[in-house]
């Protein structure tokens, strides 16, 4: 019996997916998060970081395509954040695990400080000030609660997405 090959995409997804594992690349799962405020919300797509390596690199080595990180580790302690190699401004929220958010601030780039973690957590998520107009970063200081991925679902509808700004607009920094 003649041997038939294999869908040449198919191969090449084989292909692809052994030269990533042998460079050691970890491939990141990506779910979709709704942060509330008072009077807004937003839905938008974010990697989850969950072992120590891609935690360890956060936003310094993300492409220019991701818009939020979050972190889950496996116990509650405190956590340290800092900015090295990172480029861009960023809004780092301490959330509980229900969603809730403890802390927010908002990281400079460059900063050699580290900001040290007050809460004892397992989550913690980071969204790109660039990627927001003056009005939407000037609002995104307000999230009381994030929905969605270890957060459970949201009954709250008419959410806008977090999506990068057209050209021409000047993003807050």
């Amino acid at each position: 019996m003649k041997r038939q090959p294999l869908c040449p995409l198919l191969a090449l997804f084989f292909l692809f997916f052994q030269t990533m594992n042998a460079k050691g690349v970890e491939l990141i799962p990506s779910i979709i998060l709704q942060a509330s405020s008072s009077t807004r919300c937003w839905h938008f797509d974010a990697h989850v970081l969950a072992t120590p390596k891609t935690r360890q690199i956060g936003f310094s080595g993300q492409p220019l395509t991701v818009s939020a990180l979050l972190f889950v580790w496996p116990q509650t302690q405190a956590r340290n954040f800092w900015m090295k190699n990172t480029h861009i401004r960023i809004h780092l929220f301490r959330v509980d695990q229900t969603g809730q958010v403890e802390t927010h601030d908002q990281l400079d780039p460059g900063e050699a400080f580290v900001y040290r973690d007050p809460s004892q957590g397992r989550y913690a998520v980071e969204i790109r000030s660039d990627w927001l107009d003056t009005q939407s970063s000037e609002a995104l200081q307000h999230i009381t609660k994030f929905s969605g991925g270890p957060f459970g679902s949201s009954t709250r509808t008419g959410c806008q997405p977090l999506q990068r700004p057209s050209r021409g607009m000047i993003p807050s920094h």
